[in-house]
């Protein structure tokens, strides 16, 4: 079957990246704060894939390749992007994981097990999310809000300091891709007479963005994408003179917290879950929430 077929790679692209008020305030703070957001951002990247590196990256060995090995670590190079294809701030890091990996019981070099590494990817994704958003909210005073995405999904923690109708603003690629996938559905409906599946569903999304990706642009500098960026957001503040009070705000809270009137914090990355200790009622809501109940989606909910 063409689903058994199987296709070599030469590695893995993990992608971090932040919720979109975090690159919204990136793209239009100070240069301290600027700063210190990707500072935030980078350890917390290092940190995740130091996390992953010790759970997931693992190699199996044996004529059936059904024998599971740990390993001496990876090998992965990060790329830095700042923007989307659509031109919205979007700071991000490619990670880009090595295929190679060393057997830690006999020294060979053999291929990374992507099955295990696949499995870790909700709850890594997850982990790089908390980490960011509990350091912005110990380090620099930001305070946080769970915010609602619609259609049922879960909530996403968001900087309460930056308005959400400057985020829906800077996230057209998102507003490109479900138009195109709203009348995907259309059409399936019209076609087999009923709703997509969740499985059939994803895949429409995923055309949806192949559908709308436009090739990269010429590149910018920093400096003249966040000239553009600064500019754009007048849009919803109606003037400079507003954008720029919503930067000193930001810059206010930072130095309020940084003089010592900071609160704890209210949100961080557990290094050990206990997911059996986890109550019934809650893997099952996982499983509902998630089409599936397994100890990788229920240690991304916890």
């Amino acid at each position: 079957q063409k689903s058994r077929v199987r296709h070599p790679v030469a590695g893995y692209d993990l992608v971090f990246t932040p919720p979109k008020s975090v690159s919204t305030m990136w793209a239009l703070a100070d240069e301290g704060i600027r700063r210190a957001v990707e500072r935030i951002h980078h350890e917390a990247v290092t940190e995740t894939l130091g996390w992953v590196e010790r759970e997931a990256c693992l190699t199996r060995t044996g004529a059936a390749s059904e024998e599971v090995r740990d390993t001496t670590g990876v090998v992965v190079a990060l790329y830095d992007h700042y923007d989307s294809r659509a031109g919205d701030p979007n700071l991000h890091t490619h990670a880009v994981v090595s295929i190679k990996v060393c057997a830690e019981h006999d020294g060979k070099w053999r291929a990374l097990d992507g099955s295990t590494l696949h499995r870790y990817g909700v709850p890594a994704s997850q982990r790089y999310n908390a980490t960011v958003m509990a350091r912005l909210h110990t380090e620099l005073g930001f305070d946080l809000i769970a915010r609602s995405t619609g259609r049922g999904r879960q909530d996403v923690v968001e900087l309460a300091a930056v308005p959400r109708q400057l985020c829906e603003m800077f996230s057209s690629r998102r507003t490109q891709i479900e138009a195109r996938r709203d009348q995907l559905v259309a059409q399936y409906r019209l076609v087999q007479g009923r709703m997509p599946s969740v499985k059939a569903m994803y895949a429409l999304y995923e055309q949806a963005n192949l559908d709308t990706r436009a090739g990269k642009q010429e590149p910018e500098t920093l400096r003249e994408m966040r000239r553009t960026w600064f500019t754009r957001s007048v849009q919803v503040f109606g003037t400079f003179e507003r954008v720029d009070g919503l930067t000193r705000h930001w810059r206010d809270i930072h130095q309020a917290h940084t003089a010592g009137t900071g609160r704890p914090t209210v949100m961080r990355a557990a290094d050990n879950v206990d997911i059996e200790a986890a109550p019934r009622g809650f893997r099952v809501g996982v499983g509902e929430a998630r089409r599936r109940e397994d100890r990788w989606q229920v240690r991304a909910e916890l």
